[in-house]
């Protein structure tokens, strides 16, 4: 007798982790999509004001430039530390519009929560700012309770996810240049050339001088170079940093489209 409830105990124990596996906050992970978008690099802390049938996000922009962003959103659901896509019960309609918010300013703006009808207790974020593309996106968490209540968290500014700039930044002519991704070239282009080094560094600082700078793989003593026939680039030289070898491109955010290396290269003006 003692045996058999030992082995009953184990089938209720296995069937109670073979129900569970796979499944958190009432989501099937394997059901769901992994968040994967280019988040905003910029200073903008994103919070919800307020929860219902919409929710609500006021965007303040604390960083030194114009932010410009859509009305394209989503929900995200957080499940083991990771962010998962919160598929929509129907259509989500949106507003294909642009706007801009000066430094220093703020604005709301309310998305409906009609098409995530079906939100099940747990930790989620709206994504927002988006512009169609997936691009340019900043956060604001909140958490659904098990009485069906909202409450919300103010997020850090998704330009500072660990509490400092991850995007290389440098200040040349009273102007910020920042890095895209765009790749280091081997060699020096034609009309660059040297005109000063990188003085100070600060992870947790837009530049706001000369030759300050912030963000990866950047350090003081980088050499800066400088085309007066291209005033929306300048280039810093990489030495033996995790391979690479060689100089980055940074770009003004009046740069649109230019260049790079061969290749044709889109940039978002925000």
């Amino acid at each position: 007798m003692r045996r058999f409830f030992m082995i009953f105990s184990m089938c209720l124990v296995m069937s109670f982790v073979l129900c569970s596996c796979g499944k958190a906050n009432g989501y099937k992970k394997k059901d769901l999509v992994p968040v994967n978008e280019a988040a905003g690099n910029y200073f903008i802390v994103a919070n919800v004001v307020d929860y219902g049938d919409s929710i609500t996000v006021k965007m303040e922009n604390h960083d030194n430039v114009t932010w410009f962003f859509g009305e394209y959103y989503s929900i995200q659901v957080q499940i083991d530390g990771l962010w998962y896509y919160v598929p929509a019960t129907s259509d989500v309609t949106v507003h294909d519009l642009g706007h801009e918010l000066e430094p220093g300013q703020s604005m709301a703006l309310t998305y409906s929560l009609l098409p995530y009808s079906d939100l099940k207790p747990g930790h989620y974020r709206i994504a927002c700012g988006d512009g169609g593309n997936k691009t340019n996106i900043y956060y604001a968490e909140f958490d659904i309770t098990e009485e069906s209540k909202a409450t919300w968290n103010i997020t850090n500014p998704t330009g500072l996810p660990n509490g400092y700039y991850e995007q290389p930044m440098v200040m040349y002519n009273g102007i910020v240049y920042k890095y895209y991704a765009t790749g280091i070239a081997k060699d020096l282009p034609d009309g660059f050339v040297l005109v000063g080094t990188i003085k100070e560094f600060d992870w947790k600082s837009i530049p706001s001088d000369d030759f300050q700078a912030t963000g990866t793989d950047l350090h003081i003593g980088q050499e800066v170079y400088a085309n007066p026939d291209k005033p929306d680039e300048i280039l810093v030289r990489y030495v033996d940093n995790d391979g690479w070898n060689g100089y980055g491109s940074f770009y003004t955010d009046d740069a649109t489209k230019m260049d790079v290396n061969g290749y044709d290269i889109e940039m978002q003006n925000t």
